[in-house]
């Protein structure tokens, strides 16, 4: 008798440690974002760099819906704090491989940049033709400037 009332409590035990552990995990899942989400016609930021920083306050001035990929579990929570909810969708994940550029154009997306080489491209530029630099800075600054729609 003894040993079926351990028995029972050890697998009801169990049982309970178990389900806890689903929940946990369900919940990590949806903070860490990957359970996606349904936002459509939106941008994709792939690292929570500085650059990446910019682009979403630019997004955000206009409220463009974007999805931000970071490696960094402990980013999660300053991405949701750098927008609205509604326009924001941070996801947790590895963003530096060909895989995902290639997922990304097999699911419909139309084009990806690279903001280090479009960064490396300005800077070039600002050395040896400055107008031209300035004048893209403008056109593309929703926040201050000319904004080309």
């Amino acid at each position: 008798m003894f040993f079926l009332i351990v028995f029972t409590f050890t697998f009801v035990g169990a049982m309970i440690g178990s389900i806890n552990d689903a929940f946990n995990e369900a919940r990590k899942r949806e903070m860490l974002g990957m359970d996606g989400t349904d936002f459509d016609d939106h941008v994709v930021i792939c690292g929570w760099t500085n650059i990446g920083k910019v682009a979403l306050d630019e997004l955000m001035a206009t409220k463009q819906k974007t999805v931000v990929i970071t490696g960094d579990e402990d980013e999660i929570k300053k991405i949701r704090d750098a927008g609205d909810e509604k326009y924001i969708y941070p996801v947790f994940g590895d963003y530096k491989n060909d895989e995902l550029k290639n997922m990304l154009y097999s699911a419909g997306v139309t084009y990806i940049s690279f903001p280090s080489e479009m960064a490396g491209r300005m800077v070039a530029s600002a050395a040896f033709e400055p107008k031209v630099a300035r004048f893209v800075e403008d056109i593309t600054t929703s926040t201050s400037g000319y904004d080309v729609q």
